[in-house]
């Protein structure tokens, strides 16, 4: 029997996290859920009501990680496709969430700009291909459901990865901002390169230089040691 695809995760080297701490984690009541759109009497409403939600959990997401986020997001340049190339360059979650995430404003934008577009069935074959592929991308699966199910389906997904991996995204700003996290950093980083310098001590130089009232000793692997030799005049 096939092992069901594990449609949240990842790929290990594509992303930062490559599966979601908790399986299905509600994000704060503020952050409008897909059930939002299940009054929606049209698909028109459903596919526009549809981007929004998904955009608003991908703005908290960011929120979340980027303490700026909030004055940035005021800015009508920072657009949803920027929002998500912003995202989608940090390599924090698996690239294939923010390939759904592009598909649901893609098919937003169909029907915002082509008042011929009433309803999914009416999309061009460019757009009805790109719900089927994206469907069968994400779920490993062609699907011969109506295409408003496909959309509803690869919309939901989007939605509830980015609500799930919110909380890895909490989880590292949170251990990022620790009183200890950055001094413990710079500690450790200190002492490796306190110890890297003394091996490289243990060499004899490879050049040594006088500059003035200095000598400056030239080690391999880059280090230099500099020796004041003498006053300078007037000193």
């Amino acid at each position: 029997m096939t092992q069901a695809k594990k449609i949240f995760e990842g790929i290990k080297g594509k992303s930062l996290f490559i599966e979601p701490v908790v399986a299905m984690q509600a994000s704060p009541d503020m952050v409008p859920s897909y059930t939002l759109i299940q009054d929606a009497k049209d698909d028109r409403s459903k596919v526009i009501l549809g981007a929004l939600v998904v955009e608003a959990n991908l703005d908290h997401l960011l929120a979340t990680w980027m303490p700026g986020f909030v004055k940035l997001s005021k800015s009508k340049d920072f657009t949803f496709s920027l929002k998500t190339e912003t995202l989608r360059a940090m390599e924090l979650i698996p690239p294939h969430i923010l390939d759904a995430v592009d598909l649901i404003r893609g098919i937003r934008n169909h029907f915002a700009h082509n008042l011929n577009i009433a309803t999914l069935s009416d999309l061009d074959h460019s757009g009805a291909d790109k719900i089927k592929n994206g469907y069968s991308a994400i779920f490993g699966t062609n699907s011969t459901a109506a295409i408003e199910k496909q959309f509803h389906d690869i919309a939901t997904f989007a939605t509830q990865a980015l609500r799930a991996y919110g909380s890895n995204i909490k989880l590292l700003r949170d251990s990022l901002t620790s009183d200890n996290y950055v001094q413990d950093l710079l500690d450790q980083q200190k002492e490796k390169q306190k110890t890297a310098i003394n091996e490289a001590l243990q060499k004899a130089p490879l050049n040594t230089l006088m500059l003035g009232a200095s000598s400056v000793a030239i080690y391999p692997d880059g280090p230099m040691v500099i020796t004041y030799t003498a006053s300078m005049p007037g000193e």
